[in-house]
């Protein structure tokens, strides 16, 4: 396939970046999908949904107020012609149907991408692991900030943007009991999650064991993981 001129327009540049499905009628998008699904690509220094650009650039403006329905229920799909316009009731009503609602972000994912962001990495490289666009990492970290009790605005370090922060073995020690917490929390037993972790059982008992010991201070905990220093 050839490459794309510099200065191609966004209509060119989703037609080089879909796979046509004649059965169902789809543009599949083969670009960058986020962790619900929905293409992703570079548009005027920022990153947009695909298939909303390829609405406005193929069919026009989006009334204020609608967002688009996918009516054949592929989030992956950017065809307008199975686009519509719709209220935010209709687009959760569609995604009922057709199976596609968004996945709740757990708690170990959250507190990795705030553990990343707090050794200086910006949301996009925390949220490439999981496979997600920078909007969906800061949710991610919303989800840590409500977790923790820590303000999400101290849970970002602009200050290391530029320079990788080296966490101590205190902090990497603290982040592995928080992630032992959460499994045991969900119903694991201390095999399961010290298999899944890595670890023996008898570090898995005591990490429970100071958890115990430290629950009611959890906040002030994990805070001092964020302080910068």
């Amino acid at each position: 396939m050839k490459r794309l001129p510099p200065g191609a327009s966004i209509v060119d540049r989703i037609a080089y970046r879909v796979c046509k499905d004649r059965s169902s009628g789809c543009w599949i998008w083969t670009g960058h999908v986020d962790a619900w699904g929905y293409g992703r690509i570079n548009v005027r220094k920022r990153c947009a949904l695909a298939h909303r650009e390829s609405y406005l650039a193929s069919v026009g403006p989006i009334p204020d107020g609608l967002v688009l329905r996918h009516l054949c229920g592929n989030p992956a799909c950017v065809n307008p012609e199975h686009l519509e316009p719709g209220t935010a009731l209709d687009n959760y009503n569609d995604a009922v149907k057709h199976g596609t609602m968004r996945r709740k972000i757990s708690e170990i994912e959250a507190l990795r991408v705030a553990m990343a962001v707090r050794y200086g990495d910006t949301l996009t490289e925390a949220g490439a692991p999981f496979g997600w666009a920078k909007d969906v990492a800061w949710r991610a970290l919303r989800v840590a900030a409500r977790l923790s009790g820590v303000p999400v605005e101290d849970l970002r370090r602009p200050k290391l943007a530029k320079e990788k922060a080296t966490p101590t073995r205190r902090e990497i020690a603290s982040m592995r009991r928080q992630e032992a917490r959460v499994l045991l929390d969900g119903g694991l037993n201390q095999r399961t999650v010290a298999k899944h972790m890595g670890l023996s059982e008898a570090s898995i008992s005591l990490y429970q064991k100071k958890h115990r010991l430290l629950e009611a201070t959890r906040p002030e905990l994990f805070a001092r993981l964020t302080v910068v220093r």
